[in-house]
């Protein structure tokens, strides 16, 4: 598992590896520390603007941080395949019998690197003007970040998270390329306020099982503001799910509206996955933000919950393409699963 953050200076990234050595790295030429074992690895195209008129070939901004370890020592490198304006002899060739990569900037950035590690949970920072990243309002950058497994000597195997095309580990140019055409994209957004404390309500002896839903016709690239609209229908579903007419599978929205019973008191992490975008509120609050145009994307947020009831609200839009929606929650003696019928309710 892997997240990232920008802050206003720095960027901020951490893997969860269940590897203590997995930034064991056998060292030598700082260029080539891709092939020595255990790493770290982010790519980024920073300029979010740019063309990309061959999606194959690396543009300028497009970069690669690896992060690794050599006899204990944080080691940082920055491979930037363009750089206007570097000189033939500064320039760095990655070669083998089958193939070649250039790269206009090799750098050891390891000054200006903050690592912290326990156990096989590793986070980084790096300024921002390291990597020549101006974060902005609602930035979309390609991007992809990854792990390199080692034996302590040499890499064995590169994971990543979009990027597929990592099984070769048996030849120089090939795992020091960029592959922009192959990395995914990074929504950034503004993070959510501190959560209030929730406090369960009363459940009236009246409340029945399920979630009451609405159904609104429409073409969004966001959540609309669904109090100045008029749903097309209504009903009762035993949990939130796309309901309504296989006819007309596009440019729709749903609205879930009923109570959660927490059976324990204890922290709880929620998740809601959606394609395209969704929000979670709970108590009142707005606990989940995964708003926007999107592939099937996952939020989630823990929060520590007395037991009782809460109000829950859930909503969700489709643009086209493929759709989904999944609303999950792990607690207490409970591991990750749909929040189940059995602890949703309405009121008739």
């Amino acid at each position: 598992q892997a997240s990232v953050r920008l802050g206003k200076t720095h960027l901020y990234a951490a893997w969860r590896t269940g590897d203590p050595n997995a930034l064991a790295n056998g060292g030598g030429d700082f260029k080539y520390l891709f092939k020595r074992g255990g790493a770290v690895d982010l790519m980024l195209a920073t300029d979010s603007k740019a063309e990309r008129p061959q999606p194959r070939e690396p543009l300028a901004g497009d970069l690669r941080l690896l992060v690794t370890r050599v006899a204990g020592q944080p080691k940082a490198v920055l491979y930037r395949p363009l750089v206007p304006g570097t000189p033939d002899a500064q320039r760095v060739l990655f070669d083998s019998p089958v193939g070649s990569v250039w790269f206009d900037r090799v750098d050891d950035v390891s000054a200006k690197l903050q690592l912290a590690q326990v156990g096989g949970d590793i986070e980084i920072a790096i300024p921002l003007e390291v990597l020549g990243l101006q974060p902005s309002a609602e930035l979309k950058l390609r991007a992809d970040i990854g792990l390199m497994r080692g034996d302590g000597l040499q890499t064995v195997q590169r994971l990543y998270w979009t990027n597929p095309d990592t099984l070769i580990v048996s030849d120089i140019p090939s795992e020091a390329r960029l592959q922009p055409q192959n990395w995914g994209e990074w929504r950034l957004v503004e993070p959510l306020p501190p959560l209030p404390k929730l406090v369960p309500v009363a459940l009236p002896v009246a409340a029945e099982p399920g979630l009451r839903y609405a159904r609104y016709k429409g073409k969004w690239d966001k959540l609309p503001d669904f109090a100045s609209l008029k749903p097309q229908v209504t009903g009762i579903v035993p949990v939130p799910a796309l309901v309504g007419d296989d006819k007309d599978p596009n440019e729709f929205a749903l609205v879930f509206e009923g109570y959660l019973r927490v059976p324990t008191a204890g922290e709880y992490t929620f998740t809601i996955g959606s394609n395209d975008g969704s929000r979670l509120w709970l108590g009142g609050a707005l606990l989940i933000d995964n708003d926007g145009v999107q592939w099937a994307q996952d939020e989630s947020r823990t929060v520590q919950l007395a037991a009782g009831a809460y109000p829950i609200k859930i909503a969700y839009f489709q643009l086209d393409g493929g759709k989904a929606l999944t609303v999950r929650w792990r607690g207490p003696g409970m591991p990750e699963q749909p929040v189940p019928s059995e602890v949703l309710t309405y009121l008739p």
